[in-house]
């Protein structure tokens, strides 16, 4: 619907200029509301120009309205006073903004449509007073009262329901993952399984591996001629025997000999043997060894050990 005396606008944060569509005689008579508050600073008019200091925010209700005064009249004529045109302007122009702005005032109330119904003309209606008989209207107060236990019991409802398919959901995933788990377990059975299959196998092989290491040594001990029993050979030795097919048990494994040695007259006597009692400071020198052989190199003692 256009109205002849005003204009509604949307901010966006972004305009801080409008233009009218409506004249008037003076900028008293030009109200300028943000959501409804009036606003007297932040704008300034320049002719049919209204420009804001910041631009309205977005979504913020901008109404230019102008309202003529119909208390006093503008112009006072007198009689033998010249009549000019804008004298004559003004007055006439009172009496038709006045009829404009009764015309949008009419416009904009709440009236019987054609179909004999009233026409909120999709406006908010405010102010309205708790109804009291069955045909009476109601406000936002007395359907929030009216509704507000059938409210609560939805919401307790609501917040069942939700519950419950939170539990069903937990459920399904308990459900889930018990599943996931059981087929784990077998996966888990079933390589298990297979390593008690393998130690199996292992073991057999193992006993196998034994069994012939026991039937080589078997086989090696019968072969080394070792001697069958150990009774009355306490202190002995076991050594290769002089052929080298077998072992025998000895009393010694050594066979150590006494050297004595003696210059005498320029002539080195040697004194050799495995048994005897003999005085070392008979000898120039002396030792008890295996194998041990003397010469005389270049009047140099030469004793050659093994």
């Amino acid at each position: 619907m256009t109205l002849l005396a005003q204009q509604t606008f949307t901010g966006d944060s972004n305009t801080s200029q409008f233009t009218l569509t409506f004249d008037y005689l003076d900028l008293s008579h030009l109200g300028v509301f943000l959501d409804g508050v009036a606003q007297t600073s932040g704008f300034t008019v320049n002719q049919s120009t209204v420009t804001f200091t910041t631009p309205p925010a977005t979504g913020v209700t901008i109404l230019f309205k102008r309202t003529t005064p119909i208390d006093a009249r503008l112009v006072d004529f007198q009689d033998g006073s010249v009549l000019t045109e804008s004298d004559l302007d003004k007055s006439a122009n009172q009496n038709f903004f006045v009829v404009q702005e009764i015309t949008d005032g009419v416009a904009n109330k709440m009236g019987v449509d054609t179909d004999d119904k009233f026409d909120a003309l999709n406006k908010v209606i405010k102010n309205v007073a708790d109804g009291s008989a069955d045909t009476d209207a109601v406000n936002v107060r007395t359907v929030n009262s009216l509704t507000a236990s059938a409210v609560t019991t939805a919401n307790n409802a609501v917040s069942t329901v939700n519950s419950a398919v939170t539990d069903a959901t937990n459920a399904k995933n308990d459900a889930v993952q018990a599943k996931t788990d059981a087929e784990q377990a077998e996966a888990d059975t079933l390589a298990l399984k297979g390593d008690v299959t393998q130690l199996k196998a292992d073991t057999l092989q193992l006993k196998n591996d034994t069994n012939t290491l026991f039937t080589s040594t078997q086989t090696l001990l019968a072969s080394a001629s070792l001697p069958q029993t150990l009774s009355g050979n306490a202190g002995k030795f076991l050594q290769v025997n002089s052929g080298e097919t077998s072992y025998e048990l000895v009393s010694s494994v050594a066979s150590p000999k006494f050297y004595g040695l003696k210059l005498t007259n320029g002539q080195l006597n040697q004194t050799t043997s495995t048994t005897g009692n003999y005085n070392v400071s008979d000898y120039d020198y002396q030792l008890i060894a295996e194998n041990v052989s003397f010469q005389i190199v270049n009047n140099t003692l030469q004793i050659d050990l093994p």
